[in-house]
């Protein structure tokens, strides 16, 4: 869009009335009840590093997957969890990869395009490191 300038930084635009673009609400709105001002949806996209740092609760899907991993690798756990545990992993990563593949299609930022296919690289590693083991019950 040619409109943010690193000289005037992000946090001219996160607030409830500064607007990106005429055809663009503001990035932010507050919460009705507490008054906190928080991110709209689409600012979590457009600004997505660490979200759970900014915005309490926020999970990903690979943040997800990984969790999943470290559950079905647990030593100390049922078999029965453990697979659950794969089944769920191998799902979010299913899921993601659809996401991240219809977003790469919808593309028009060239730097975008390159993330989404660099997060595309890392869910295939990640599946690959993580593949079933022959007679496993995954």
């Amino acid at each position: 869009m040619g409109v943010f300038s690193e000289e005037r930084g992000l946090e001219l635009y996160l607030s409830e009335s500064k607007q990106l673009s005429p055809f663009v609400p503001p990035l932010c709105s507050r919460e009705p009840l507490t008054g906190v001002l928080r991110p709209r949806n689409f600012a979590i996209l457009l600004f997505g590093r660490e979200t759970q740092r900014f915005i309490p609760g926020a999970v990903s899907l690979k943040y997800l997957a990984k969790r999943c991993r470290t559950t079905a690798t647990s030593p100390d756990l049922p078999s029965a969890t453990k697979r659950l545990a794969w089944r769920e992993f191998h799902a979010y990563l299913a899921r993601a990869e659809r996401e991240l593949r219809e977003a790469l299609e919808l593309s028009v930022d060239p730097g975008l395009t390159e993330q989404i296919k660099r997060n595309l690289d890392f869910l295939d590693r990640l599946r690959r490191a993580n593949q079933p083991r022959r007679g496993s019950r995954r």
